[in-house]
């Protein structure tokens, strides 16, 4: 009966040997990681991916390789860990973005010493499925995608105050200016019905569906508004949350999106004051970073966006 190693030696030889018979497989894998390493796709986010990948090109049957010993040789021989992936925007620490920060900052300091209280309104795509994503990055590197997936199932958009959700709307598929502006009417309802439109401000990023024409005309001459700097998710408070509610998603699988939605109803209810406090509290330090110019971390988890 001949070995594993035997029968690769035999029938495989020709393919991954370089015409001498007695190569070692995994000398041969080891050989290809280091080649494609800088070239594996990211969203390659396991080592069974890269197993799948490594024996298809290699033209050898997947049971030749096993997982856990792919993960020794990725990790061992090959110099790569497996990481969790985070997301960040290119030239994020250029002096112009510096200089916006600044300026949304001075913006908004005459705001809260009139006591104005800030609303923080933003959106984000959600997955029935929602994982954490890993990758095989050189150790000693941070694992950092450049763009984020563009595919989701649900948008929610969110306002919330330093002490509360103060509203918020889920959508299928994407948001444009006139979803947004629907959701800024129901704010302005909300906060008339509390008599308390006149002591906000509105903050937003600069998406192109925040910056309609009918949106400034119709509802943003009746309160605030100040339009928070390109590439600096940190500044907005509302970004912890979608990490928190991400992150609580990814424990559960939801088979269908009603299964989705009633999680992110339920989540949303419990979320506790004091984590408000705390996420304005953790935007307040990069707050003062933007008045210095020192640079952000560059990095935002990807699982917030």
């Amino acid at each position: 009966m001949l070995s594993v190693k035997q029968l690769l030696r035999q029938r495989y030889s020709a393919q991954i040997g370089l015409y001498d018979r007695s190569t070692n497989f995994t000398y041969e894998v080891q050989k290809w990681v280091q080649l494609n390493k800088r070239n594996l796709d990211f969203t390659l986010n396991t080592a069974e991916k890269i197993k799948k990948k490594a024996a298809q090109e290699l033209g050898l049957p997947e049971s030749f390789i096993s997982t856990s010993g792919f993960r020794k040789l990725m990790n061992q021989k090959c110099k790569m860990s497996f990481k969790r992936l985070s997301y960040c925007k290119p030239n994020m620490e250029d002096n112009e973005t510096k200089h916006q920060r600044e300026l949304f900052v001075l913006e908004m300091a005459p705001m809260l010493l009139k006591d104005y209280e800030p609303i923080f309104i933003d959106e984000a795509g959600l997955m029935l499925n929602q994982k954490k994503m890993y990758g095989w990055v050189p150790k000693g590197q941070k694992a950092i995608l450049e763009s984020s997936s563009s595919t989701n199932h649900i948008t929610i958009l969110g306002a919330v105050t330093r002490s509360r959700v103060l509203c918020y709307m889920l959508v299928k598929g994407w948001v444009d200016q006139y979803i947004f502006a629907t959701f800024i009417s129901e704010i302005i309802e909300q906060l008339q019905s509390e008599r308390s439109l006149q002591k906000n401000c509105f903050i937003f990023d600069q998406a192109s569906c925040h910056q309609s024409i009918e949106l400034k005309r119709f509802f943003l001459d009746q309160i605030p508004c100040i339009l928070a700097p390109c590439n600096s998710p940190q500044l907005n408070p509302i970004e912890l949350l979608w990490s928190h509610l991400k992150r609580k998603l990814s424990q559960h699988k939801h088979a269908l999106e009603r299964d989705l939605v009633f999680r992110i109803y339920s989540i949303l209810r419990e979320t506790p004051g004091t984590f408000l406090e705390n996420f304005f509290q953790h935007s307040a330090r990069f707050y003062r970073l933007a008045l210095s110019h020192k640079p952000f971390s560059g990095i935002f988890d990807e699982s917030s966006l």
